[in-house]
């Protein structure tokens, strides 16, 4: 029973992982998800069908040695059927990844990315000699049965973003999205959710609660001025005694900070402030 030669590779970026760990408790929550998604991914990639029992899957997912330099994993998919050695190499470093990462981007709230890999999907099955050109169709519509079901898995994968690792990544394809704190909360929550690029925003603080990192604010030129949002804080000032989201809230200013806006059924729902990315907030005007 031969092992992928070239593995897929599962990272973890930031906080505990920066020092080569991770909670084993979110760890391992984690590693089921991505056992799951990974064989769901792979069984159809090598037979073609759509299969969620586990007993009747035609794959197996090994784990290989950790790795420092972040934490990491490399996951190797034994088949259980014969395989031809080409359409093997094809299918597993490029279908696979595809579908994992189409998982993610749908659901996390990405939808250019979720059609990019889509459309990576589409090339993987149509370069395969082995499908008649009748049947590519059939196999596009099962590819996406395939991501709609390991939606479950791909909570469990995203469980240590936020908690003990920044970010994640999975699978070695070029395009492997990386999942941050706001994709893990599109994942974990139902409802039509769609993270927006990060921008500039002047915003206005009601709340805050240091401890969770979280807070309500106001955001300046709104259509609604009277709407308060949701905010996530994962700017690392936060933590400082004397930091500008203090001073917004107890001095009533009005502050420049770097956001991803999250909408909920094509409504302003929640805001991801970083700061990281032009330096630290700052009072506008």
């Amino acid at each position: 029973m031969a092992a992928l030669s070239v593995p897929i590779v599962l990272r973890y970026d930031g906080l505990d992982a920066e020092n080569h760990q991770v909670d084993l408790a979110d760890l391992g929550t984690s590693l089921l998800g991505a056992s799951r998604m990974i064989a769901l991914s792979a069984n159809f990639a090598y037979t073609g069908r759509v299969i969620t029992r586990a007993p009747a899957l035609q794959v197996r997912v090994l784990g290989g040695i950790a790795k420092d330099g972040c934490w990491q994993i490399p996951i190797f998919i034994a088949p259980l059927v014969p395989v031809l050695p080409d359409i093997y190499q094809a299918i597993s470093s490029n279908l696979v990844g595809a579908l994992v990462n189409w998982t993610l981007a749908k659901f996390g709230g990405r939808p250019k990315e979720a059609e990019m890999f889509k459309a990576i999907t589409d090339k993987a099955i149509e370069s395969n000699e082995q499908i008649s050109k009748h049947a590519i169709s059939e196999m596009r519509r099962l590819a996406e049965s395939v991501v709609d079901a390991q939606r479950p898995a791909a909570k469990k994968l995203v469980k240590p973003v936020g908690e003990t690792c920044e970010t994640l990544r999975i699978g070695d394809i070029p395009e492997a999205i990386e999942v941050d704190r706001p994709m893990k909360d599109a994942i974990s929550e139902d409802g039509n959710i769609e993270t927006l690029d990060e921008r500039n925003y002047v915003v206005l603080f009601s709340e805050l609660d240091r401890r969770n990192k979280t807070g309500k604010l106001s955001i300046k030129d709104d259509p609604q001025p009277q709407k308060r949002y949701s905010s996530v804080i994962t700017d690392p000032k936060i933590d400082e005694t004397d930091n500008i989201y203090a001073e917004s809230l107890s001095a009533e200013k009005w502050i420049t900070v770097r956001g991803k806006m999250q909408l909920k059924d094509n409504e302003p729902y929640r805001i991801y402030i970083s700061a990281g990315a032009a330096g630290s907030a700052k009072i506008a005007g």
